[in-house]
């Protein structure tokens, strides 16, 4: 169930940190992005946004494990605002790289964070 079975506890918290901590970067740095999404390339802001997001999902499988952070996340009372923010996620990215439509991606991403 664990990432990583043969790291420590200690271990894994650092690697989530280092994880988390990276995400929280990458989504910073796609405030620097708005303006080109407001021009009308909103690529490197969606995907910098969302990739920030997907790390963060991801840094907990480090403490909890995929299999656990599944289950947490498919409980009935998250199943909904979970399937609202993973689809939200991949509606930014196809909004952003497929469509290069930025009411999209900004409307996307309200949702993500609405979700979050």
């Amino acid at each position: 169930d664990q990432v990583c079975p043969s790291m420590t506890f200690q271990q894994r918290l650092y690697a989530f940190a280092i994880c988390f901590c990276i995400s929280v970067a990458i989504s910073i740095t796609s405030v620097f992005s708005v303006a080109q999404l407001i021009g009308g390339r909103p690529g490197p802001f969606a995907v910098k946004y969302t990739l920030g997001n997907v790390l963060s999902l991801l840094s907990t499988g480090f403490i909890l494990g995929p299999k656990r952070q599944i289950k947490n996340m498919s409980h009935p009372t998250r199943a909904a605002s979970a399937l609202v923010y993973i689809g939200a996620m991949v509606a930014t990215l196809v909004s952003a790289v497929g469509l290069q439509n930025a009411l999209l991606v900004l409307v996307s991403v309200i949702v993500q964070f609405a979700a979050m």
